[in-house]
């Protein structure tokens, strides 16, 4: 049960990192268009916003200034948090560094990206659900059917109860049921 817990608190702190790594990215980019440099537009992340980013870019710009480089302290950060949107961040980051480029313009791109992935991500959430509820209502019809065809003639429906053939035909329903229902999970 505790690491069920903790498993469960580490992502829903993963998933307010990754919700504010959006705002975070937007304003690296304009605190570098502003004249900032990177750590700088780093350091304005973890005072200004609220937890959990602000403590882990904290950590960062702790370890650079340490004595690791900036890309150790990114690569050690990215390391820690598992984040494929803060990946995309690192690699981007990294690539700037490396061959030169508008490192706010990066930002913007990937602020735009993780925001479009959210989008659809939770345009499949939705799409999801609706199906499933479309088959829990479908596989709830034949047993409402039965209760149906039961209030109106007991002795009808009487026999699936009574006759071996009825036992059989039970046993095919609810096994068809039992493999629609595993097939509308999945």
């Amino acid at each position: 049960i505790p690491a069920a817990l903790l498993r469960r608190a580490r992502n829903k702190r993963m998933e307010k990192f990754d919700v504010q790594l959006i705002d975070a990215l937007q304003s690296m980019a304009n605190s570098m268009r502003a004249g900032l440099v990177l750590t700088q537009a780093m350091g304005v992340v973890a005072d200004s916003m609220e937890p959990p980013i602000s403590q882990e870019f904290r950590l960062m710009l702790k370890e650079h200034k340490l004595g690791l480089t900036l890309e150790e302290a990114l690569v050690k950060m990215s390391d820690r948090l598992k984040s494929r949107f803060f990946d995309m961040v690192m690699t981007g980051i990294l690539i700037t560094r490396v061959h030169g480029g508008n490192v706010p313009q990066v930002f913007e791109d990937t602020s735009e990206a993780i925001r479009e992935i959210f989008r659809l991500e939770e345009k499949i959430k939705t799409m999801t659900a609706q199906g499933k509820l479309q088959g829990w209502v479908i596989g709830g019809m034949p047993m409402a059917f039965a209760f149906a065809v039961y209030l109106v003639d007991p002795e009808y429906i009487g026999e699936l109860f009574t006759d071996p053939k009825g036992y059989v035909i039970i046993f095919l329903i609810l096994s068809f049921e039992a493999v629609g229902v595993f097939l509308i999970r999945r």
